[in-house]
């Protein structure tokens, strides 16, 4: 007789993957005993305390690995960009197989906001035929994120998305209230069974550079008028 535990998140609730931090961890188990139920007679226990008798299986996808790297191609600014991926993969730029992880820009303070858009550089080496992506979402109480769209597709050795660097998105559509006092963005790389790349312009995946937030705030001053709060981040 086999037993197993197999413990496997969805995307909001992995501890593991950078999008929820439990206490304790996401799965525990104890005190593991096979016998028959009728006769008593005990096969297999297993308490832990004198070291444990159970087997781990292999380890899966998954874990934190946004990280910055330092590659002058896949970054708009050079040399620097946010990358999620494994670089002691061979050949190097892989992104894990299983991975649903996330990255989180800081929440800022936006006083008097009405509006807050986020700008970003991404250079997408995400294959279209493989269910790989990378989802966008944002928050503008910096607890609840809202997704706001995902994205794939083969950039090539050059190719940076300007859409979202010159349109950007908008988080504060998710505001309740008039004003939005803070705003975040937050970014998913997911990939299937077999990962994700490498690409030949070198790490598969997203590549993000250059994100900045900007507002449109009631002026402190007078009752009319607009001006502009801006937050980068390199």
């Amino acid at each position: 007789m086999n037993v197993r535990f197999r413990f496997l998140s969805d995307g909001a609730w992995s501890d593991q993957d950078g999008l929820y931090l439990s206490v304790g961890g996401a799965f525990m188990c104890d005190i593991i005993k096979v016998f028959d139920y009728y006769g008593g007679y005990i096969y297999f226990y297993d308490d832990v305390e004198s070291g444990g008798l159970c087997i781990p299986g292999p380890v899966l996808g998954g874990g934190d690995h946004w990280h910055l790297i330092d590659d002058p191609n896949p970054a708009f600014s050079d040399p620097r960009s946010w990358w999620c991926g494994d670089p002691a993969t061979i050949p190097p730029g892989l992104v894990p197989p299983n991975v649903y992880n996330a990255l989180y820009s800081p929440v800022v303070d936006l006083p008097c906001a009405v509006s807050c858009t986020v700008h970003f550089a991404a250079h997408f080496a995400i294959p279209t035929v493989d269910n790989d992506y990378c989802a966008y979402s944002g928050t503008c109480d910096g607890t609840n994120y809202y997704w706001l769209g995902s994205y794939w597709g083969d950039m090539g050795l050059t190719g940076w998305c300007g859409t979202a660097y010159n349109i950007g998105f908008d988080v504060g559509q998710f505001c309740p209230g008039e004003f939005v006092d803070v705003a975040g963005f937050q970014w998913v790389m997911a990939t299937t069974d077999n990962g994700c790349g490498p690409s030949l312009a070198g790490p598969a995946g997203i590549m993000i550079d250059d994100v900045w937030m900007e507002g449109r705030a009631c002026s402190p001053t007078e009752n009319v008028g607009w001006g502009r709060i801006k937050a980068m981040y390199r």
